[in-house]
């Protein structure tokens, strides 16, 4: 199998783009690629189309048909969200997120102490889980992770938002 650089198809964009100076092209070339070596390392599927010529570009490892496409959906979408937030530079406002399941909020209504609770820093990673259908949010000064776990966490002071 011969390996080929993206240096070698060059001339044929070139003379595809003529009115554009090849220097444009390289550098818009090489940003694309640059791009694409991002979104590979963050774990994210590619997909490039173009509907005039018909053609597809897939890169990734999502299948259809695996038994465990649920789990890597939401493992890809996770890490979409938090390669946008770093991308978007919000800061911390202080707010993090926990859900519940329905059998988890009807032991949390008696206690308002949960035996294990996962603390979220963006509300939608905590929408992710399926099961979960009731969704707080608790002021913590400190949050320094994406999420954290706990256990035996005294929540009285949660705010119910869903």
């Amino acid at each position: 199998m011969k390996t080929t650089d993206y240096k070698d198809y060059l001339e044929e964009v070139y003379k595809e783009f003529e009115d554009v100076d090849e220097a444009s092209i390289r550098m818009i070339v090489r940003h694309g690629l640059v791009r694409i070596g991002i979104y590979r390392k963050a774990n994210m599927d590619i997909f490039l189309y173009n509907n005039m010529e018909g053609l597809y570009y897939y890169m990734g490892e999502l299948m259809n048909k695996d038994p465990a496409n649920d789990y890597k959906k939401r493992k890809k979408y996770i890490n979409k969200l938090r390669l946008l937030y770093r991308i978007q530079r919000r800061q911390y406002d202080g707010q993090v997120y926990f859900g519940l399941t329905d059998q988890e909020y009807e032991k949390y209504l008696t206690s308002k102490t949960l035996d294990k609770v996962i603390l979220y820093r963006i509300l939608k990673e905590c929408e992710a889980n399926r099961f979960r259908t009731h969704f707080f949010k608790l002021k913590l000064d400190e949050f320094p992770h994406w999420r954290r776990t706990f256990e035996e966490y005294d929540t009285q002071h949660a705010e119910k938002i869903k």
